[in-house]
């Protein structure tokens, strides 16, 4: 007896062919997922070392190596400048400006100026801002014209009572020929050697001891009391 073709598949499939159908159809989709389908997305190639400017952390890092935080200012309390036999011109920390002449130096000479604090002797008031020079003790074949600003606000002075002081031995101070400019509030001096010094009146220049029983001298010298005996 033969049987149709329908009843021939209906033989071959079987009441289990349900479950093998839904199997199948769970590993195809487990399979999926294994190969990208799901979880985090794929992640693109960036150097992190690098910024959108182009360079590297380390790149900055040499870049700023061996700079301050801040650029040095004009109010520096040092300058240095080197000068040569042509000669030159150094502005000073604290006010002024050295000249240095042709011919002074027979090679350049590293030259630096310090402001320094003014030295509080009995022999005279300091006036102006005082500078150490450096090479300390160096020598010019032709003088150095050193030119520094005075304030005589308060004091019982005249502009021409103004010279320049210079160190000769380690605290002794002996005042130069000066030119001053009373217009600018400047005095000037010739130098021959580097040493420190500034601008300075000396007591002796004070014309006046007492103008109704008040101390004329300036800070330091004399006292009320020592004015009073000298009378006027």
């Amino acid at each position: 007896m033969h049987q149709d073709r329908s009843d021939r598949s209906r033989v071959g499939l079987g009441p289990g062919w349900p479950v093998v159908v839904a199997a199948l159809a769970l590993a195809v989709a487990q399979q999926a997922c294994s190969n990208g389908g799901g979880g985090d997305p794929p992640k693109p190639d960036v150097d992190v070392g690098r910024s959108d400017a182009g360079f590297s952390d380390a790149d900055q890092v040499d870049e700023n190596r061996g700079k301050s935080d801040t650029a040095p200012d004009g109010d520096s309390m040092q300058r240095g400048s080197t000068i040569g036999p042509e000669g030159g011109q150094i502005p000073l920390p604290g006010g002024g400006l050295l000249s240095v002449p042709p011919g002074a130096l027979a090679e350049p000479v590293e030259i630096v100026i310090s402001e320094v604090a003014a030295p509080a002797p009995e022999s005279f008031q300091a006036v102006g801002p005082f500078h150490s020079f450096a090479p300390s003790g160096l020598v010019f074949a032709v003088p150095a014209t050193l030119t520094v600003p005075f304030d005589l606000e308060g004091l019982q002075a005249v502009p021409e009572d103004v010279s320049v002081v210079w160190s000769t031995d380690g605290g002794t101070y002996e005042p130069l020929p000066s030119d001053v400019d009373a217009a600018d509030s400047s005095v000037s001096a010739e130098v021959s050697h580097f040493s420190d010094g500034g601008p300075a009146v000396f007591p002796e220049a004070m014309a006046v001891c007492c103008v109704d029983g008040v101390a004329g001298a300036f800070a330091g010298f004399l006292s009320l009391e020592d004015c009073t005996a000298q009378g006027p």
